[in-house]
């Protein structure tokens, strides 16, 4: 049996021509059918399954397409397209039947969702922890895994409510790094409390379990604001909202303890996307500099944060791309228009699914990018307008562009990074106004100065 990273049920060369390009530029193993048949007759594995015939209603379909795919990869992660509008009951019968994701045929062929999708299915369904996380005879709350490097295969090898024992537990952690399922972060979380350790080491573990936790909500919360099958799930929608916010101060709380954002965040990088996959790492620098820098309501510029960068999965894939690879120079002025729109679009999205925006969070979400002297978007607001927590979250999202370490670069050392570009940030008066940047001087810089042309 192959094990593939995704499977794709199709008969439309663009949704051919999309998959091909996505797994050239993120080395994805993919196989193809042409027809339900030939899906039927599927042996192999599987991580995920497309299912985007070009049929021209698509929604009769969907629902036939889910329940085969289904059957034939039961663990499989599977997505169906539909092309022209989405019906409510469309949508309702594909989930029934097994789909996993609803994207319309527009969506699938242009926007970014699919890259994030692929992301979190085949590099993000699992999480690393420390083997030393885990405490001897203790009930696990989860399924451990191994990863099989050479075959990419994880295989479980503590089940939950399992008590390792003291000797098994010293062999595993001969591995260094083990791995649970995403949607078991947050029950890893409650068994680091529940089994406190309260050394330096301990607090980083709860540091990392409360940031793994903060993720996989993150995760959930980014699929439900941009899938058009959820419109009447309000409530799912504010209870994320609501458990991201309690995560972020449990997580800022224990950072602050700890005082080093960067060894917990830094290289905590999970899935490969290249843009919104990075932020629960900018929202814990954030809630930790805001406590550094003795600003008030830290929940909300952490909140603010997260739904800051929804309204990327909804740009061109080819905005997404660039942004990826740092390429931001090279748009056409299309893609210039669409990347400058990503803020309102994020501030849409969350709107749409009615989650409790106050008009001061959603100031914050819509002056990330602006300037102070007005050259921002997406409204050109200028200086004094820009409020402090979104000049916080845009140094923040500088910060971490220039520390992530990256297969094959060099790691440079966070604090001089830290230090570097406070001082470049608080002497560009084009960009930050005089109240950031004197905050900036004082709890980075130890000067309490302001910015000079």
């Amino acid at each position: 049996m192959k094990r593939y990273d995704f499977g794709v049920l199709s008969d439309d060369y663009r949704v051919l021509s999309r998959i091909q390009e996505l797994s050239s530029e993120f080395n994805y193993s993919f196989n193809h059918w042409k027809n339900i048949d030939e899906l039927m007759e599927a042996t192999d594995d599987y991580r995920l399954v497309i299912c985007a015939m070009s049929d021209p209603s698509g929604k009769s379909k969907a629902k036939d397409f889910a329940q085969v795919a289904h059957q034939v990869c039961p663990s499989a992660f599977i997505i169906c397209s539909v092309s022209g509008t989405l019906a409510k009951e469309t949508a309702t019968f594909a989930k029934k039947s097994g789909a996993n994701l609803i994207l319309l045929e527009e969506e699938l062929l242009t926007t970014s969702k699919l890259d994030y999708a692929c992301s979190e299915v085949i590099r993000a369904s699992y999480l690393a922890i420390k083997a030393t996380d885990l405490t001897p005879g203790k009930e696990l709350g989860f399924d451990v895994y191994h990863l099989l490097p050479q075959r990419q295969k994880f295989i479980k090898f503590a089940f939950e409510g399992d008590l390792l024992p003291e000797e098994k537990l010293k062999k595993v952690q001969l591995v260094g790094e083990i791995y649970i399922e995403r949607n078991a972060a947050s029950k890893f979380a409650d068994y680091i409390k529940k089994h406190q350790d309260l050394s330096a080491a301990g607090l980083a573990t709860r540091c990392r379990a409360e940031f793994l936790a903060l993720y996989a909500s993150y995760a959930n919360l980014a699929f439900l604001l941009t899938d058009q099958s959820e419109h009447s799930s309000y409530k799912e929608g504010e209870a994320l909202v609501k458990k991201c916010r309690i995560l972020s101060g449990e997580l800022v709380n224990t950072l602050a303890s700890h005082g080093n954002a960067f060894d917990i965040v830094n290289n905590s990088t999970v899935g490969e996307f290249g843009s919104v996959e990075r932020t629960p790492a900018i929202a814990a620098y954030a809630g930790l500099f805001a406590l550094q820098m003795e600003l008030d309501k830290i929940d909300e510029i952490m909140m603010a944060t997260l739904l800051s960068t929804i309204g990327l999965l909804i740009t061109p894939f080819a905005v997404s791309a660039k942004i990826r690879h740092d390429r931001l120079d090279d748009m056409t002025p299309e893609e210039i228009a669409a990347y400058h729109r990503y803020p309102s679009e994020s501030l849409d999205l969350a709107l749409g699914r009615k989650l409790p925006i106050d008009p001061a969070l959603r100031e914050l979400i819509l002056c990330v990018n602006e300037k102070a002297n007005g050259s921002g978007f997406p409204r050109g607001t200028s200086d004094p307008k820009i409020p402090i927590g979104s000049q916080l979250i845009r140094f923040c999202t500088q910060l971490d562009r220039r520390t992530l370490v990256k297969l094959g670069g060099t790691r440079n050392n966070p604090q001089d990074v830290l230090k570097q570009l406070a001082r470049l940030t608080a002497g560009d008066t084009a960009t930050t106004t005089p109240e950031f940047a004197a905050k900036l001087n004082k709890a980075f810089l130890k000067r309490p100065t302001t910015p000079t042309t």
